[in-house]
């Protein structure tokens, strides 16, 4: 029982850092530049 209590607290735990990495990435590699107006 703890085990399997153990294991659902561990995939959680993964699938919260995984999507916070996901959306990490998509802010990094959205290209902003399209939408700022270029300067000069």
């Amino acid at each position: 029982m703890r085990s399997t209590t153990a294991r659902r607290e561990l995939a959680f735990v993964l699938g919260v850092a995984g999507a916070g990495l996901a959306l990490v990435l998509v802010v990094v590699f959205t290209p902003w530049y399209t939408a700022v107006p270029p300067i000069g």
